[in-house]
């Protein structure tokens, strides 16, 4: 079960929600989030509650339309979402596209994030734990989709050839 909510305080096997409301477990995966960093408060940027830089949907500062973000340092003005890589993946070629086009190559692109996604996190050991909606299941096999995932994506930048081989994963 995922719960959308912070927690107050864990005793026992039984998490306590700030609403008072107790959940039993059998096991918690703390997950604290994502913080810029604060070059963006000082900056005189304008930035949203999360203290990242606000964003409009071309991926443009609300104040200086010359200055883009992406990834975990930008908060959109207007529709925040969450701070999770499959977004900073996505948000690069509209990005590269709307420096190109600020330098007068072309029109700009809105960045229109995916209302769902999936999320794996590696907890070592080969382990994962995969989340997808309310769809939650961990071991090695999460592992082993993360990995593979991560793998390919990684293909796609490397030169040397350094992550051809993945027989050392499976055995």
């Amino acid at each position: 079960q995922v719960i959308n909510s912070y927690l107050e305080k864990a005793q026992g096997n039984q998490a306590i929600l700030p609403n008072g409301e107790a959940i039993k477990f059998d096991f918690i995966f703390p997950a604290i989030g994502v913080q810029p960093y604060p070059i963006f408060k000082g900056s005189g940027l304008p930035v949203g509650p999360d203290e990242a830089m606000s964003v409009n949907p071309y991926l443009a500062s609300v104040k200086y339309p010359n200055i883009f973000g992406g990834g975990d340092c930008i908060h959109f003005d207007k529709n925040p979402i969450d701070k999770v890589g499959v977004y900073a993946v996505r948000e690069n070629p509209i990005l590269f596209n709307n420096l190109m086009s600020s330098l007068g190559s072309g029109p700009m692109m809105e960045f229109e994030p995916q209302k769902t996604y999936m999320l794996i996190f590696n907890l070592g050991n080969d382990k994962g734990i995969f989340v997808r909606n309310s769809w939650v299941w961990g071991g090695r096999l999460a592992f082993i989709l993360k990995d593979y995932i991560d793998r390919q994506f990684m293909r796609k930048f490397q030169l040397s050839g350094e992550l051809n081989d993945t027989s050392e994963i499976l055995e």
